[in-house]
């Protein structure tokens, strides 16, 4: 992932040098919120505008929640299939479990194959 992280900037996403995924940093206020579009390289839906992704952090007692929001999403988006990593409802659950992995362990997960 790879961005300046100022609003108006792009963010890219890379997989083994390529780029698959592109967006614009809607808004960035350091360890509270993140918001960006989100573009798939490759997706031919027909869309009135990219979905968005928001991660806002919240105090909650002695802790801290998470919050991701990813909206603006097409029914093509989802796909209800078990064993697949496929789709915005089954990749994020892996992407949040591997973030869950290296904050508590300090090691990811092995990698995953869409």
């Amino acid at each position: 992932m790879q961005s300046d992280w100022q609003e108006g900037s792009n963010v890219t996403y890379s997989r083994n040098g390529q780029v698959t995924d592109h967006g614009i940093i809607l808004k960035c206020e350091p360890h509270r919120l993140l918001s960006f579009t989100w573009n798939m390289i490759g997706d031919e839906t027909s869309r009135k505008q990219p979905s968005r992704v928001t991660f806002e952090l919240k105090a909650l007692d002695s802790t801290v929640k998470l919050i991701l929001k990813h909206d603006n999403l097409a029914s093509t988006d989802i796909v209800d299939r078990e064993g697949t990593f496929e789709g915005l409802n089954n990749g994020w659950p892996a992407i949040l479990s591997n973030l869950k992995s290296l904050l508590e362990t300090g090691n990811t997960l092995p990698p995953i194959s869409i």
